[in-house]
């Protein structure tokens, strides 16, 4: 009998596997020996972070906007989003 692997929610994640959390609501880990790998649960993938994530890349590697000028984009629109 296989035991699931623990399903981590933002809240409850260790420090170093937050990073996931960014983009995803929910992430699984795999313990495997002495290896410790992360799962995504591509289900929980969260839409604004995503959408902010590609459109901050797009405007600084394509259009070459300033790195103030997206920083101040991107919180004044996650935090327009966040209201919704």
């Amino acid at each position: 009998m296989s035991q699931q692997p623990p399903v981590y929610t933002p809240d409850t994640l260790p420090s170093a596997e937050a990073l996931y959390a960014t983009l995803l609501a929910e992430v699984g880990r795999i313990d495997l020996g002495p290896i410790h790998a992360m799962w995504p649960q591509i289900t929980s993938l969260r839409p604004l972070p995503t959408i902010l994530a590609l459109g901050a890349a797009y405007v600084l590697l394509r259009l070459q906007w300033s790195l103030p000028l997206v920083l101040a984009l991107a919180a004044l629109a996650s935090a327009l989003g966040g209201m919704l």
